[in-house]
């Protein structure tokens, strides 16, 4: 997915969420639709059966302009008779990226009135000579009735269905909802301003004047502080003990803990549930106690306790049983979705396309402001990973946050059997590990180029070419031609070292990128530990800590 289609996803949630705040959505029916950018004919619309106020930027599904589902493997339906209208208005006017259509009480009474919306406010003005109106046809829009609403429409930005509701246009999501609002408050006076019997009208050359000004000529509404603006002014504060920054790795540990320990929890993710944008997503993880610094070794046997607690049990034992510990892998997305697990069962709520905005921290406790609102809480902990110096600037010092793009590639082996994990100590240092789908995966550790979180490529030639040349010379067992590759995020310091610490009442977990994921139970027992102010003695992992050694390789 595109950054741009994120952006979308995230502003139409946001428009769905607003339109029920203000009270304009219908229970499951009408529909806002956006285009995907970059992709003609495709567009983003809410699925069948949700409310407007469960919308999510991730639940939002993606549709050609006949409404059928472009990813087959969606889980979610759509009406593609409620997709109808947007339909046609999509294909009419290709300047339209957003449509929305509502069904709310004042625009429906306006349109049933003989004269629709009459001049008697300045919100009305700005639609006079601008608004278009469509008679009433039926439920179901047929392909010659789009034809006919479409003509209605015209080149204008708004539209009363009569007897039906309201439509609006715009370039972008926030102009569409401008222009909304704006129809709605000119509907809503004219319905108060009816239940007198003596109305004053300005002058016609009042009127037109006033149309021309607020029309301005055609410049585009909404496009940024309006919108932004409403979206504050309409969050909710709430409150909890811990504020989690962050669902990945770290962040649901500490969440998983902090949810047995009958912490109130409240857990925020700029991404999707299951996201591949940051460090914790895949099948596959190196899970060892083998390491050169004694502190990382007696880590991970702590770790291990944590591990085995999420472990589902497929059998019961009545007798002695002989086990071999040994190194492994853990499955990421399968731990990730086992600690999320823990954390809502013990209470807590992850909300995932809702992204930070702020850290405001407070005398008392702290305040979080994020797209969808505001919370206060007693101590926030931050596992933002690749975007936590983002989200700290101005509050803490940290390390320099190096941001790397690892590349990471698939080999088939030539005969299936059980593979090792391994880890050179050559320089470059490379790794290997098997997959649940039966291939190894391998890659360079700390090889990928410094990059913008936001901002990455696809697994380039040169990376491919010097780890299917290593595998070739070093790993007779694996097919040296890569049947896949991908790429995963490290946000690390320069001493590989974590940081773990609290300062004030904000608690970080960052810089876990390249090693830290075999650490995830105890380092989430740890950051729940210093969210509930038990201090950590010792702790190696201070944020103005001395630099430590690395192994000899140049890594931990």
């Amino acid at each position: 997915m595109s950054p741009q289609e994120q952006q979308t996803r995230i502003d139409l949630a946001a428009c769905y969420r607003l339109c029920a705040f203000e009270g304009w959505d219908d229970l499951i029916y009408t529909h806002i639709s956006a285009s995907v950018p970059g992709e003609p004919n495709h567009y983003l619309i809410n699925p069948f059966g949700y409310q407007f106020d469960e919308i999510t930027a991730s639940n939002l599904v993606k549709v050609d302009t006949e409404g059928k589902i472009v990813d087959a493997s969606s889980p979610y339906r759509v009406n593609p008779t409620g997709f109808a209208i947007h339909g046609a208005v999509h294909r009419a006017r290709p300047d339209a990226n957003c449509v929305m259509h509502l069904h709310n009480t004042a625009g429906i009474a306006v349109s049933a009135q003989e004269n629709g919306l009459l001049p008697l406010s300045q919100h009305a003005m700005r639609f006079m000579g601008h608004l278009a109106y469509h008679d009433y046809e039926g439920v179901a829009l047929t392909e010659s009735e789009g034809k006919r609403l479409t003509e209605s429409l015209g080149k204008h930005p708004a539209m009363l269905l009569r007897n039906h509701g309201t439509l609006t246009v715009g370039r972008t999501i926030g102009e569409a909802y401008v222009v909304m609002a704006t129809l709605i408050k000119a509907c809503e006076i004219q319905i108060a301003a009816l239940s007198s019997d003596q109305l004053h009208l300005p002058k016609q050359s009042v009127i037109q004047k006033a149309a021309d000004e607020l029309h301005d000529q055609g410049a585009e509404e909404g496009s940024a502080s309006s919108v932004q603006g409403r979206r504050r002014s309409v969050t909710r504060t709430s409150s909890a003990d811990v504020v989690i920054i962050g669902c990945g790795g770290a962040g649901s540990a500490a969440a998983a803990e902090l949810a047995r320990r009958g912490r109130t929890v409240v857990a925020f993710d700029a991404f999707g549930r299951g996201h591949d944008r940051g460090s914790s997503h895949g099948t596959e993880r190196i899970m060892r106690a083998a390491y050169t610094d004694e502190m990382y070794a007696l880590m991970a046997l702590d770790a291990l306790d944590g591990w085995r607690a999420l472990e589902f049990p497929f059998f019961r034992f009545e007798h002695p049983v002989l086990w071999q510990p040994n190194s492994g892998t853990v499955h990421a997305d399968g731990a990730l979705s086992a600690l999320q697990r823990v954390a809502t069962s013990g209470g807590a709520e992850l909300r995932f396309d809702d992204p930070v905005i702020d850290i405001d921290v407070r005398t008392n406790g702290v305040r979080v402001r994020t797209s969808s609102g505001t919370i206060d809480s007693g101590s926030v902990i931050v596992t933002a990973g690749a975007w936590a110096d983002r989200l700290l600037s101005g509050l803490l010092a940290l390390p320099e946050l190096i941001v790397t793009d690892e590349q990471v590639f698939f080999f088939r082996p030539r005969a299936q059997y059980p593979w090792p994990t391994f880890i050179t100590r050559t320089v470059p240092e490379l790794y290997g590990l098997p997959t649940p789908g039966g291939l190894m995966k391998a890659g360079e550790h700390y090889g990928g180029p410094r990059v913008d979180p936001d901002v990455r490529d696809a697994p380039d030639s040169e990376a491919r070419r010097r780890v299917s040349t290593w595998i070739q010379e070093n790993v007779p067992g694996l097919d040296p031609h890569p049947v896949d590759a991908t790429t995963c995020l490290y946000a690390s310091f320069p001493d590989e070292d974590f940081v773990i610490d609290r300062v004030g009442d904000v608690v970080v977990g960052v810089g876990l990128g390249g090693h830290g994921f075999k650490f995830l139970p105890e380092i989430g027992r740890r950051l729940a530990d210093l969210a509930d102010g038990v201090a950590w003695r010792g702790n190696p992992f201070t944020i103005d800590r001395e630099s430590r050694h690395v192994g000899p390789s140049g890594h931990k």
